[in-house]
């Protein structure tokens, strides 16, 4: 039996990065593992039988009142996730967690696994500085010189790293981080999930070409609002999400077209993707995003970046990849799908069956047969 505990250091809503912890740590669990997961707090659907909060909900009010920035709140949880460290094979540790923790879990005698779920933030800082300068606008992304470095210190602590995508892995690798540390993995998509009831998008003449997540600089949103006014297809573009400030005033012209609508994101998110033509996410920087195996799985042709691509989607079977810089690619992408419907039904056929086989349980049962591999090779023990 091989025992795991999780530290996410954040608040647990069940939705965006905690859904995938959540949803790791879930199908993980087996007869051969003992997986316990611990947040700072969590609403009820961010919990499951298998999760510890260290704020209990008695006090979770008063305490977030009391402390709005967290910094005592996270400094407990990891005090709390520490003291179970007596009882862990391996702590698989969750980005934004002290380097003190790392080494507490090093001088505990467990194996320690670092998760990088978007690429490393020297990457990012780099790829996003060069955006903001291209928009001739000052950067508001907030990675500073110092936090790059100290992610660096505390990837080095760790025995593995699990990265999510081929880009993540390249990107460890330039700060510095040994090959043979990482393990490289996926995120996936839940049935349930999309199976559930409820409205679509609105009826479109034309090509419905669909954004999902949080419309800012960082995933090519402005990118992909100046590709669908040049393409010129009819249709409509809908983005589904909170859109930034600083890309809705930067975009304001190009968001005021007719041929495009702002939509709030909604938790049923199935019906939005079947009623949708086609999924475009030209996004600069990426792990895994959740919405490219959601739209795959619902059956949707995909326009995408390299980055946003990853492993799950392949260039001519699932969608396109395309540079998301090359407004004339997108262009050409949109207009050949927008007139070729049998294209999009067979890429959409490809993109349905590809998508099967990331569904978060067989990622979970990937990912531990990984980890249990690699502890093997360590001389850790069989976990039997």
């Amino acid at each position: 039996m091989i025992r795991i505990r999780t530290l996410y250091p954040t608040y647990s809503t069940g939705r965006a990065i905690s859904h995938i912890v959540l949803s790791l740590c879930e199908h993980m669990r087996s007869e051969r593992s003992d997986v316990r997961l611990y947040f700072c707090a969590s609403d009820p659907d961010g919990r499951r039988s298998f999760t510890s909060d260290a704020v209990p909900d008695l006090l979770r009010r008063a305490a977030y009142r009391l402390d709005p920035t967290t910094s005592t709140i996270r400094r407990f949880t990891e005090f709390s996730f520490r003291r179970s460290l007596g009882t862990a094979d391996v702590a698989w540790i969750w980005p934004d967690v002290t380097p003190r923790t790392y080494q507490a879990a090093r001088d505990a005698g467990a194996v320690v696994v670092g998760e990088r779920v978007n690429t490393h933030r020297l990457t990012s800082r780099r790829i996003l500085d060069a955006a903001y300068r291209r928009l001739g606008l000052p950067p508001t992304h907030g990675i500073t010189e110092r936090a790059a470095r100290e992610e660096t210190q505390k990837l080095l602590l760790c025995d593995w790293v699990f990265s999510p995508s081929p880009h993540v892995t390249r990107s460890l690798e330039d700060a510095g981080i040994p090959a043979d540390r990482v393990l490289p993995s996926s995120y996936g998509w839940d049935p349930e999930r999309l199976a559930r009831d409820g409205p679509g998008l609105p009826p479109t003449d034309g090509l419905s070409a669909l954004f999902v997540g949080r419309g800012c600089f960082r995933k090519g949103v402005d990118l992909l609002l100046r590709a669908w006014a040049a393409a010129s297809v009819p249709g409509r573009l809908a983005i589904v999400g909170r859109l930034d400030e600083e890309v809705g005033t930067h975009c304001a012209d190009l968001l005021a077209r007719p041929d495009v609508a702002q939509l709030p994101y909604r938790d049923i998110v199935g019906p939005i993707y079947r009623s949708a033509d086609v999924f475009v996410f030209p996004s600069l920087e990426e792990g895994s995003p959740l919405v490219l195996y959601e739209a795959m799985a619902s059956g949707l042709p995909v326009l995408a970046s390299p980055m946003a691509a990853g492993e799950i989607l392949r260039d001519g079977v699932e969608g396109i990849v395309l540079d998301p810089l090359d407004q004339d690619a997108w262009v050409a992408a949109l207009r050949r799908l927008a007139k070729d419907p049998d294209l999009r039904r067979r890429m959409g056929r490809s993109a349905r069956e590809r998508a099967a086989d990331f569904t978060w349980q067989r990622v979970g049962r990937r990912r531990l047969a990984m980890l249990q591999e690699a502890l093997t090779r360590r001389g850790a023990g069989s976990f039997s």
